[in-house]
């Protein structure tokens, strides 16, 4: 005498020992029933495009980091990244210098970071910061309001002889 069993992972249900002929009409029925009302979950069919991931390292500037943010979301896009290895998938288009800085810098898990989160830690790290200059005032970090101030306060264009104290 058989017995029937659930054919759905994880489920137990036995049937009680039936009879041969019960058993396979009970089978059949089974059968239609799993296939018309419990059908196979639909996969979304991915297309995704073979393309080269962007790639972004330290010491970049302003102008490479907007092209490596646009090509970031062209290339997750083409290659149907989902958000479960998108950090992963990110964190590999920085080269290798850049991903040791992350992984100093950062000190957690990147691969369970959001998107926001890890672009801005990527762009800290490496893009370069610019030295703001004007045509007719030199102005830079060390010296910026001493220089700034002599020059609007004497309407000289070159540098003092003397330091002046902040």
């Amino acid at each position: 005498m058989p017995v029937l069993q659930c054919p759905i992972d994880g489920c137990n249900w036995k049937s009680q020992d039936l009879d041969e002929a019960f058993a396979a009409a009970l089978t059949t029925a089974l059968q239609i029933h799993d296939r018309t009302v419990h059908p196979p979950l639909a996969q979304p069919s991915t297309h995704k495009l073979k393309l080269d991931p962007p790639s972004i390292a330290t010491g970049c500037d302003p102008d490479q980091w907007s092209a490596f943010t646009r090509q970031w979301k062209m290339y997750k896009t083409g290659m149907a990244i989902t958000d479960n290895v998108l950090p992963t998938a990110l964190f590999y288009c920085c080269d290798t210098n850049l991903r040791t800085d992350i992984m100093r810098d950062l000190q957690g898990d990147v691969a369970s970071m959001l998107e926001t989160d890890l672009l801005k830690a990527i762009k800290r790290l490496a893009v370069k910061r610019r030295k703001h200059t004007c045509p007719t005032h030199k102005i830079e970090q060390d010296d910026s309001i001493t220089w700034f101030k002599y020059q609007n306060f004497f309407g000289q264009s070159q540098r003092p002889s003397i330091t002046v104290p902040v």
